[in-house]
């Protein structure tokens, strides 16, 4: 190759010269914010089974013995791990979730959060079924009062039990709203937010019944046909939505095997002596009627 003028022999240096200095002193890669850095790497410590994982990644495992050829296919590799761990510890401790299942709460979120599944158990398992068996006149504690005053216990009981759920439905909206979660994503949400608000309007409903001057020309016993049958189809919601947060990752991590069966037996339990209860004591009597 002929040389251009003013260019002395030798002044290019050997290919292997520039790959030895790129070996020794390999181009610096640019590093992630250290705000999203793990502590470890903040330090400047690289564990030495996470390189080891990046390495596998990359395709390199341990055949690779040049820090030229980690520094340039190793780090990338690394990265991507790092990546894969930072969205774990989204997913478990600030309460990502996939594929439409409720997240696994975190060490620090659990006592706010475990107020939400006791709130509603108390709402839906105790007083609102106490509530509706108010009028069973074998069921009940209440059978020895009368009428009025075991209308007045029901309504006491139902205005608990939306003040429960309504607490515990805005507990664990408060639970995602601090670590940035979306709301109603999974049909067990859906149900229950439904599910409280058709307890408050039913809740209302039971007013005229309780305050006979507010039905105006309603027959009275219409008013108690249409509200224990709305009463019955709002109690079967709240045992659906038991049922279905019975099925969530944090449920069924909590309980296993005998138990979750256990569980999940209770409302269906209940709603069945509910659904007896009503039918027996409304429905089956109005039907006789006619």
């Amino acid at each position: 190759m002929p040389l251009e003028h003013g260019q002395a022999v030798g002044h290019q240096p050997p290919p292997w010269e520039a790959w030895c200095s790129k070996a020794a002193f390999p181009t610096a890669q640019p590093e992630p914010p250290r705000s999203a850095q793990p502590p470890h790497l903040q330090r400047g410590e690289v564990p030495r089974q996470l390189l080891d994982d990046g390495l596998q990644r990359a395709g390199l495992g341990s055949r690779v013995a040049d820090e030229a050829e980690v520094e340039e296919q190793g780090v990338a590799a690394v990265l991507l791990v790092l990546d894969a761990h930072r969205a774990a510890d989204q997913l478990l401790l600030h309460g990502g979730a996939a594929g439409g299942q409720e997240p696994v709460p975190s060490a620090g979120a659990a006592g706010l959060f475990s107020w939400h599944p006791l709130l509603m158990a108390l709402a839906v398992s105790l007083l609102m079924t106490e509530a509706l068996l108010a009028f069973s006149p074998e069921a009940s504690p209440l059978r020895g009062l009368s009428r009025k005053a075991k209308a007045r216990a029901h309504w006491v009981l139902q205005a608990l039990a939306v003040l429960c759920a309504a607490l515990g439905l805005g507990l664990v909206a408060y639970n995602k709203h601090l670590h940035g979660t979306g709301h109603l994503r999974t049909w067990h949400g859906r149900i229950g937010l439904l599910t409280v608000l058709y307890f408050a309007v039913q809740s209302l409903g039971g007013l005229p019944l309780l305050y006979p001057k507010l039905a105006g020309s309603w027959p009275p016993g219409k008013l108690r046909l249409y509200h224990a049958t709305a009463g019955l189809v709002g109690y079967l919601l709240g045992c659906a939505s038991l049922t279905l947060g019975m099925c969530s990752l944090w449920f069924t991590t909590a309980a296993r095997g005998a138990a979750w069966y256990l569980a999940v037996l209770c409302p269906v339990l209940t709603s069945l002596v509910v659904m007896n209860q009503v039918s027996n004591a409304y429905l089956y009597r109005k039907r006789s009627q006619h």
